[in-house]
């Protein structure tokens, strides 16, 4: 056995991919801010694209609340999500928010 050999390997993070959408017509709202938090306070936040797409790079084995916010639109509710329960390929988490 060589200094090269690898027999485990350990994961921290994950990607989370995600979607932020208008809640009744389910259109993607492009350039929302989403904000992250964990069970212990501020995580993270991140700019959705023109096609209302991000990408959450976020620990294992955590839960946390995500919102979606952009001028002209309401957000009611935070999306509950948990880190413990999803493997290397997330599924897309979808944010849903209220135009005013």
């Amino acid at each position: 056995m060589g200094y090269d050999d690898i027999y485990t390997y350990t994961l921290n993070y994950t990607m989370v991919p995600g979607v932020v959408v208008e809640r009744n017509s389910k259109l993607p709202i492009p350039e929302a801010t989403i904000f992250v938090k964990s069970v212990t306070g501020f995580v993270d936040s991140v700019r959705a694209d023109a096609k209302g797409n991000f990408r959450l790079r976020l620990p294992f084995d955590n839960l946390f609340t995500a919102r979606a916010e952009k001028d002209g639109f309401t957000s009611l509710a935070d999306v509950t999500f948990d880190t413990r329960q999803i493997g290397l390929l997330a599924d897309t988490l979808e944010i849903g928010i209220w135009k005013n």
